[in-house]
């Protein structure tokens, strides 16, 4: 029994009702309107499936078509031709999937998964990615214009690299507030030993996709617990003083085939497996056994350090691998990684791995061009070009000055890469400062450079032509020493190997061309003379 008059609540506000309307006769307007879109729209997606689906033929007058009954598999087939290309559907599995020998269920989901509509894990990460540039544009933007406010009517102005931390404080607010209270309420009682279940009060930051890591610094106990997704294989927590894994110590934790739970502690001396050392590293575990547990989908790996100093800024691995560790606890190549800085007195993330990643390339790649590329030019030309008297000159020191300039780069990038990676190299760092201060000797000598006829020209030369060489062999040195220690691909050693061999080769062909023509210069009878105004020999003609 309705609690409503019908005919109050549909009659018009004018007329004193609520101005609803009649429900009927409006479903009946609008079905009559898509009728008259139907007839009128030529070939809409919409109108080929209607038609697909009950038979008809869009091209057609309705009136002389009969309705069958309504299915889905012809709109399956219209949505197919309609958004997936030739390609996609002429593969054979295409075909038997929408032949209708498989479920409707079955052919929606493998629709979606052709037109990349399935919420995939990559998928999503890429849309946590688009979120974070989103909002890392709109803080710039919101912080340029509030500096913009305060100079135009505040009169007061801030440096760049205020309205930068500004900028970087904003970020971190409305990027990773959110996710900070994202982290799970896990409760450890039900799956870690004591004391790790016991523990209250620990910082909790999402720090790679889902993994989360909570730690508590207390005198001088630093707890770490480390939450991962996890099926099967083993994941890894490491502490590196450059951001490298070679050199790290690292906290691996596994289940192992019968169900038994491993946890253990690693040095990565080298890349190869035999160099990963079981029981070894430098982390200062204290006496309180670590603990590895499961907990539905999540592994978690818990321990504790003994620090006389508490953690600051440390750089943090992250690994894991979907392969158990290989006899006698061998661990299996990563199947991926990250590294950060994490701030262990405010729990944030400082430097992105990538953003170090790519100073260190820079760095690598401008060290090449300068020291390994634009300074041995130099000394070809200062060698074999000679006799284009003065152009030479002046041709080498341009040259010269530009691969000092490359030089002075590199070292700056160098000590920014010291500075925020700690990345502490001593050979490769000492070569490279030995080098830098032979550079700037090289470029004295150019304002000390005394005239041909003084007495002292021969001891510059020897001075000039030794430093010289010695800063090519040792920048050439510390080249392959940089490639070595940070661990580059092949690309990188045979890029540089195939440009010092062009190098070598060009150098032993100008060597071999100015050596036949100082055995021609010696073949000429001792009266031959060059005209040197007119560029041509002069023979005796008492002969």
């Amino acid at each position: 029994m309705p609690l409503v008059k019908w005919e109050v609540v549909q009659a018009p506000k004018k007329a004193g009702g609520l101005g609803v309307g009649d429900a009927v006769i409006r479903n009946t307007a609008l079905l009559f309107k898509w009728w008259w879109r139907l007839s009128k729209e030529e070939c809409p997606l919409w109108k080929k499936v209607v038609c697909s689906c009950n038979n008809l033929d869009p091209n057609a007058m309705l009136s002389s078509q009969t309705l069958p009954v309504k299915g889905v598999h012809g709109k399956i087939s219209v949505v197919q031709s309609e958004t997936l290309s030739e390609e996609i559907t002429s593969y054979s599995f295409t075909k038997s999937i929408w032949g209708g020998l498989v479920s409707t269920r079955i052919e929606l989901f493998g629709w979606f998964v052709l037109i990349d509509r399935v919420n995939t894990k990559e998928r999503m990460s890429r849309k946590e990615e688009r979120h974070m540039l989103l909002i890392g544009f709109f803080t710039v933007i919101w912080n340029i214009w509030m500096e913009r406010n305060d100079r135009i009517f505040n009169n007061r102005e801030a440096g760049a690299e205020d309205v930068q931390r500004r900028t970087f404080l904003s970020y971190k607010e409305c990027g990773f507030a959110s996710s900070v209270n994202t982290c799970k309420n896990t409760n450890y009682q039900s799956f870690l030993p004591p004391p790790y279940q016991n523990i209250s009060n620990m910082i909790c930051t999402p720090v790679w996709h889902t993994y989360e890591l909570r730690y508590l610094q207390n005198d001088q106990t630093t707890t770490i617990i480390l939450s991962a997704p996890y099926t099967l294989g083993w994941v890894g927590i490491g502490f590196s003083k450059d951001a490298m894994m070679v050199g790290s110590s690292v906290m691996v934790g596994w289940i192992n085939k019968h169900g038994h739970s491993k946890i253990k502690q690693f040095y990565l001396r080298a890349k190869k497996p035999s160099e990963v050392l079981e029981d070894k590293g430098e982390l200062p575990l204290n006496n309180l056994p670590a603990a590895v547990a499961t907990n539905g989908a999540e592994i978690h790996l818990a321990f504790q350090l003994k620090m006389e100093i508490p953690l600051e800024r440390q750089q943090v691995l992250l690994a894991f691998s979907v392969k158990y560790p290989k006899n006698n606890n061998h661990l299996s190549k990563h199947d991926d990684k990250t590294s950060f800085v994490f701030d262990f007195t405010s729990g944030t993330e400082l430097f992105l791995y990538k953003t170090l990643i790519q100073m260190r390339k820079n760095h690598g790649i401008v060290g090449i061009i300068g020291w390994g590329l634009i300074l041995p030019m130099g000394v070809i030309i200062a060698r074999y070009f000679r006799h284009k008297d003065p152009q030479w000159f002046y041709l080498h020191a341009a040259i010269q000055f530009v691969g000092f300039t490359f030089g002075l780069v590199t070292i700056i990038l160098g000590l920014q890469l010291y500075t925020k990676m700690n990345a502490h190299i001593p050979a490769h760092r000492g070569i490279g400062i030995f080098v830098f201060v032979l550079s700037i000797l090289q470029i004295l000598a150019l304002f000390l450079r005394p005239n041909k006829d003084s007495n002292i020209r021969r001891i510059w030369n020897l001075y000039h032509n030794w430093f010289g060489r010695l800063a090519m062999l040792f920048a050439t040195m510390n080249i392959v020493l940089g490639i070595q220690a940070a661990g580059a691909g092949k690309e990188w050693k045979i890029g540089y190997g195939f440009l010092f061999g062009i190098t070598v080769v060009v150098a032993i062909v100008l060597e071999v061309l100015a050596y036949l023509r100082r055995q021609e210069m010696k073949s000429l009878p001792p009266n031959f003379q060059i005209d040197p105004f007119r560029g041509k020999s002069t023979f005796p003609t008492h002969l």
